[in-house]
């Protein structure tokens, strides 16, 4: 079988197995709403002990050795009552299949960010269980005075949060290519890019993002920030989005421009009438 064709097969049966976990953590959330159904009510720590009990039960279910990341009652302390809401969050963690296990970190970083695995790689089922908690959280957070929207980028490993945390609401998840990824492009050999980028990564540097991206990249990506981080009244938003995008408008806001961990996000909170930015993590 040729490569490609291999690589498409192979991309097919892992998401028909992520498909198959995704129900599963659907059917948990669907299952804590019944058996909590005044979940809203509970204090911020009596919440995380109780959602992270099920976080456990689907780690078993799931085969998942890694401990379940609990959620952090202050954050969420510090969320409930907004006024308004926009967050900016990353990603879940981004499965790898056998060939990219075994590289060193630095290629293997690069073949994750090459189109193909870029786009279609799921997240792995650890991330999803950390993500049934998030789901949980933007639930709790709910209140009749905020009108909720999802979107997040073409990437599955965006996009399966986007709709998890939208199937959560009962919400559509919007697309939207302005969050994508960036992709490594193919004329530039592995050898190449270790060259511009000895860690694998990309950092946020106009010259290095346009030399290795494309000319005008750095530009289009702020400008789409500089258009979007502002909270509005009345309104709570999420979007699910990618390394590049939450640097440009961690710059915008004078935040540490750093690269952040899976579902970590920058928030506007509209509080007491004032906006407030902040980097934050469920």
């Amino acid at each position: 079988m040729p490569c490609r064709l291999l690589f498409v097969f192979l991309c097919l049966m892992i998401s028909l197995v992520a498909r198959e976990q995704i129900e599963i953590v659907q059917s948990h959330l669907i299952s804590f709403k019944a058996d909590h159904p005044d979940f809203k009510q509970l204090d911020p720590d009596r919440f995380s002990q109780e959602v992270l009990q099920v976080q456990q039960m689907l780690a078993k279910v799931l085969k998942v050795s890694q401990r379940p990341i609990p959620l952090n009652p202050m954050e969420l302390l510090s969320l409930q009552n907004s006024e308004g809401l926009y967050l900016l969050m990353r990603h879940g963690e981004q499965a790898m299949g056998p060939t990219i296990v075994s590289l060193q970190e630095a290629e293997k970083k690069i073949a994750m960010m090459r189109e193909e695995e870029n786009i279609t790689s799921p997240i792995t089922d650890s991330s999803l269980i950390d993500l049934f908690a998030i789901a949980l959280a933007v639930v709790y957070l709910d209140h009749p005075f905020l009108h909720w929207s999802i979107e997040s980028s073409h990437n599955t490993r965006a996009k399966e949060a986007g709709e998890l945390i939208a199937f959560a609401l009962q919400l559509p998840c919007t697309l939207e290519s302005d969050w994508n990824c960036v992709n490594y492009p193919t004329h530039l050999s592995t050898e190449e890019l270790i060259r511009l980028l000895p860690g694998g990564t990309l950092p946020w540097k106009r010259l290095l993002v346009d030399q290795v991206i494309g000319e005008g990249t750095y530009d289009k990506i702020t400008r789409h920030i500089q258009q979007s981080i502002y909270p509005e009244l009345g309104q709570a938003k999420i979007a699910i989005t990618h390394t590049q995008q939450l640097n440009a408008c961690a710059e915008k806001l004078n935040l540490p421009v750093i690269r952040m961990g899976n579902y970590a996000f920058i928030v506007g909170q509209i509080k007491s009438g004032s906006i407030h930015y902040r980097m934050g993590k469920f």
